[in-house]
């Protein structure tokens, strides 16, 4: 079984891939916040493209996605996790039949 990685050390990799996650949902709020304060300081056709580059759209597109992309790759490890401890399983009964 060498090279191959612990049912434990996938778990903890999902659990950490999740974090990063809702740390991305964190950012879109304070980034939504940050933007919107800056409405009525800042005045131009900068500033709207500012806020239009950094706006819902934006936000809820790239963010999003990223936050989607990690969330799945956590459900894979959860399931690589659950794969291996299966297959460990296997094959801890084949050993020990006759």
């Amino acid at each position: 079984m060498a090279g191959q990685t612990s049912p434990d050390e996938l778990d903890r990799l999902a659990g950490v891939l999740d974090q990063e996650a809702a740390h991305l949902d964190r950012v879109r709020d304070e980034l939504r916040r940050s933007v919107e304060a800056t409405h009525g300081r800042w005045e131009g056709r900068i500033a709207d493209r500012f806020r239009g580059h950094t706006g819902p759209e934006h936000r809820q597109r790239h963010l999003a996605v990223a936050r989607d992309r990690l969330r799945t790759a956590a459900r894979l490890a959860r399931l690589a996790a659950d794969e291996q401890r299966e297959h460990l399983a296997r094959a801890d009964r084949a050993a020990v039949s006759p």
